[in-house]
């Protein structure tokens, strides 16, 4: 990819390209376009399908999925909705930050008393494993700015059915009154979010409570603002960043999905069966003839890139440049000869604030520079995994975990190979209480696990699993699932799961691994002896059958597989009626 330097020398003509230094014929420069054009904004209202927002808004008025549906007050009660619609969170799925001298289309609601009544910005930044009813995939795909004193909450959510975002504004948002809940006009949207999707400062996030300046001014007035603190540490606008940097690459991967692979189903089939494969490893890449459905995907798009784009995709920058507020008055007061700025909340401070939104560096309307320009030369195998693996981030864990429970729950139906080993087991004191050490070694397989000792049901660690010559696995945990003593002998059967998604362990080729049966002459329990044993594991080739059931969907003319933007909905649907 070219840097952000060369990207500007480019752009400001200071750089060309040509055989022997010279500069190419006009006629032969071929310009990069912008994968989300800020001058194309199309129609207000969705074209298709509604806004997540609405989704929202729709565990409310179920029978009446339109844009006005009741909007809880106060505020705290909407992203109590929020969260409810999330489903269960150990952490909490929605980042929220104060910034009370803002450059949104708000930005003078509050004058002049700004610190007394911020604005919100908050993202869904996370996503939680439960699924079921009334659940909903937001991460990426929500974003919020509310400010009290304008009524006005700003939203920006995902339409699935579009393969856009779409931009509401809630109005009349007070106590006492029925909000309206409206699309917005989005070529104003545009001006701003100019690659059609939420945008946020660059670190380090200056104008946010992030800021102990900012926090010290804000905490004058209260310790929260609508179930926000003001006390918070840069993590929280670094979440918001991240959602929107994801964010704002959903475009570009809705165009390889709809436009690069032509009219070709079988070949969106493949770049189904890499995406999936991708999830159920958990985030592995497959390697060898597992990697051909990648392979065929990035071929296809490779292909159509050098007729459809030829002079290079432009990627639009979600990132507004840092702003200081409170240094920057401090430095006009300076330069004026003012040794500090007047007292916030009145008139000689507000009319700061508006000479500092002057300065067109800091306008978010003013054009950005491309993030980056993608061009076909580039686009290596690094590039195309990327790619799927962005399109793989369109699937929710909730949807990872229904394919892989229907994966595991017909795995006999696949074929299958065991591996076995000969352990070796030890206990060892710990402060904690007695371990169980075990580590397992054959030509094509190694077993490495410990447990509390006595083993109990759901507290085995396994440290590393390799099959053959495949990747090392590091991050599964198992539960004991039966135990059975046939004489002097005891064996346990272990269900392995990746820890982070809770999916059932699998190879980086997406294969199954089936229960591990672990056996041993039932030793003593004295600290520090050995004991032999011997574990054994059946893989199941179950990434066949998924990839049989996106061929049978190519082949019947799957609407899911078409041209129109990629709907995680109905591929799930669709994949799993295969299944």
């Amino acid at each position: 990819m070219l840097s952000r330097a060369l990207i500007a020398l480019a752009s400001s003509g200071l750089l060309c390209c040509g055989s022997r230094g010279t500069a190419p014929a006009t006629s032969e420069i071929i310009a990069a376009i912008w994968i989300a054009d800020p001058a194309l904004p199309g129609p207000d209202e969705p074209p298709a399908g509604r806004s997540l927002f609405d989704a929202v808004l729709a565990s409310i008025n179920v029978e009446n999925v339109t844009s006005n549906a009741t909007v809880p007050f106060p505020f705290e009660k909407l992203t109590e909705l929020i969260a409810s619609r999330l489903g269960p969170s150990e952490d909490p799925p929605l980042a929220q930050v104060l910034i009370p001298i803002g450059r949104s289309l708000q930005r003078d609601a509050n004058v002049p008393d700004f610190f007394a009544s911020p604005r919100v910005v908050a993202a869904v930044h996370r996503d939680t494993r439960a699924g079921g009813e009334g659940v909903l995939f937001l991460k990426d795909r929500l974003f919020l700015g509310y400010q009290a004193r304008a009524a006005i909450i700003e939203i920006i959510s995902y339409n699935e059915d579009a393969g856009r975002f779409e931009f509401q504004i809630v109005r009349d948002y007070r106590e006492g009154v029925t909000p309206r809940v409206e699309y917005a006009e989005r070529r104003v949207c545009l001006a701003c979010h100019q690659g059609h999707g939420p945008i946020f400062p660059q670190p380090l996030w200056d104008e946010t409570n992030a800021n102990r300046a900012i926090r010290t001014a804000l905490r004058e007035h209260a310790s929260q603002f609508f179930g926000v603190p003001v006390d918070q540490g840069i993590d929280t606008p670094q979440f918001i960043d991240d959602a929107t940097g994801r964010a704002n690459l959903f475009s570009a991967y809705q165009l390889f999905w709809r436009e690069g692979c032509g009219d070709s189903a079988e070949c969106r089939a493949s770049a189904l069966v890499s995406m999936l494969q991708y999830r159920l490893s958990g985030l592995h890449h497959a390697a060898g003839a597992a990697a051909r459905e990648g392979e065929r995907f990035a071929k296809a798009v490779s292909k159509h890139w050098a007729r459809a784009w030829p002079g290079g995709l432009k990627v639009a920058n979600p990132g507004i440049p840092n702003r200081t507020p409170l240094e920057t008055f401090r430095r006009a007061g300076e330069r004026s000869g003012v040794a500090a700025a007047p007292d916030t909340g009145t008139a000689e401070f507000a009319k700061q604030v508006q000479s500092t939104l002057t300065n067109p560096v800091f306008e978010p309307r003013t054009p950005r520079e491309p993030l980056e320009i993608w061009t076909a030369a580039e686009a290596d195998h690094e590039f195309y995994q990327k790619t799927v693996a962005g399109l793989a981030s369109f699937f929710s864990t909730a949807d990872i975990r229904t394919i892989d429970a229907a994966l595991y729950a017909s795995r006999d139906q696949s074929e299958s190979a065991e591996y076995r080993a000969a352990c070796e087991a030890r206990v060892v004191e710990e402060p904690a209480g007695r371990i169980l050490l075990l580590n397992c070694q054959s030509e094509s397989m190694a077993l490495t696990l410990w447990s509390a000792w006595p083993l109990r049901p759901g507290g085995v660690q396994i440290e590393r699993l390799v099959i053959d010559d495949a990747a090392p696995l590091t991050n599964l945990r198992a539960a004991i699932l039966t135990r059975r003593v046939l004489g002097d002998r005891e064996s346990f059967r272990l269900q392995a799961k990746e820890q982070s998604a809770g999916l059932h362990a699998r190879l980086a080729s997406g294969n199954l691994i089936g229960d591990i049966e672990i056996s041993w002459v039932i030793p003593g329990a004295q600290a520090g002896e050995s004991f032999a044993g011997q574990a054994q594991l059946t893989v199941f080739q179950d990434l066949t059958r998924l990839r049989a059931a996106a061929a049978e969907m190519a082949g019947a003319g799957s609407d899911a597989l078409s041209s129109k933007p990629l709907r995680r909905a109905a591929l799930v649907a669709e994949i799993l009626q295969a299944l």
